[in-house]
């Protein structure tokens, strides 16, 4: 009899598939659903890969291959024989870009529950993660990135008041190390895209300013949990680090996303009532000169610069291109 691991991974199975085909009736059939009896689950399981293939089709990219590294990260069953599974899904695309292939990455995270009906497992909930839905996790064994840990750890920040060059670079290399992992020295928290642009600012050599009204300056104790508080307001919400960076530190607005540089970011308005919601950082550009960036919340590596693909992306969606100073004084 067909186990319930081996339910869900018959529907990874498919779904990796499904990226590329946009056949989605095997992953159907895998998760023991038809359109007709279960309309609103078939939906919420194909939305996000009819919004990824809708995005490429837009920017008329074609999608080659896709892989897909999935792990279960909890497995529970409730007193009337329903399973809970989380489960990691680590997806990773390439596609074709003019005469040049690229790639994208992003780590989906699920929560679904999966119940037996006459000898078949049937997956009758599902969530994934997106931005501003995150969904909560397992804290991740982190060993296998403390070689950067220590190396920022032992890195000591100028004393005085001196200019500091903002190293893009630099910048840009922990947000390819981070993008799908969470560094000890800071606070995880389930919304977190911007306690991760603020790392990959301060990796960058933005200096922390630190103040004891959370009101005030750009800070993070380092070590501090979740649940401490220990931050400003700039370093973990986007609105606050906008006004921060366009305030205090010289960062200024440019019209054209082409016009960014590595190391920029792209602040997002889902509702377009001026209150910035998201904040991902530049690590490249494609063919048509458009910005790649990485971000969390959804964990993304390399994803074209408009999110389009986004569930929280609204025809409403406006866009602040930052570019970040030179040099901080």
């Amino acid at each position: 009899m067909q186990t319930c691991l081996d339910a869900v991974q018959a529907y990874f199975d498919t779904r990796n598939r499904a990226w590329i085909t946009g056949d989605v009736e095997a992953m159907m059939q895998a998760a023991g659903l038809s359109q007709r009896r279960h309309g609103i689950q078939v939906e919420r399981m194909t939305a996000s890969i009819e919004r990824l293939r809708r995005s490429m089709a837009r920017r008329g990219r074609r999608l080659l291959r896709a892989h897909s590294n999935v792990t279960v990260r909890h497995l529970g069953q409730a007193a009337d024989g329903t399973r809970t599974v989380r489960v990691d899904e680590h997806v990773i695309w390439v596609y074709a870009d003019g005469r040049d292939y690229d790639v994208e990455a992003r780590l989906i995270r699920h929560n679904q529950q999966w119940a037996q009906h006459g000898g078949v497992w049937v997956l009758v909930g599902c969530r994934e993660s997106s931005e501003g839905a995150p969904v909560e996790d397992v804290v991740e064994d982190a060993s296998s990135r403390l070689a950067f840990e220590v190396t920022v750890r032992e890195e000591r920040r100028p004393k005085e008041k001196t200019c500091v060059q903002y190293d893009r670079l630099r910048a840009m290399r922990y947000a390819e190390l981070w993008w799908n992992g969470w560094n000890p020295q800071f606070p995880r928290l389930s919304d977190d895209c911007t306690n991760f642009i603020s790392q990959c600012l301060w990796a960058g050599r933005m200096p922390m300013k630190r103040a004891r009204n959370r009101g005030q300056g750009w800070w993070c104790r380092l070590g501090a949990g979740a649940r401490d508080e220990a931050w400003s307001y700039s370093w973990t919400t986007s609105q606050a680090l906008f006004a921060y960076l366009t305030k205090h530190v010289g960062a200024h607005l440019v019209g054209n996303p082409q016009e960014l540089k590595i190391g920029d970011l792209v602040f997002y308005d889902w509702t377009g009532q001026g209150k910035y919601h998201h904040t991902t950082i530049v690590v490249d550009f494609d063919g048509s000169g458009h910005p790649l960036v990485s971000a969390h919340t959804d964990s993304s590596y390399r994803r074209h610069y408009q999110y389009s693909d986004s569930r929280a992306w609204t025809p409403r969606t406006t866009y602040r291109y930052v570019r970040m100073p030179d040099t901080f004084c």
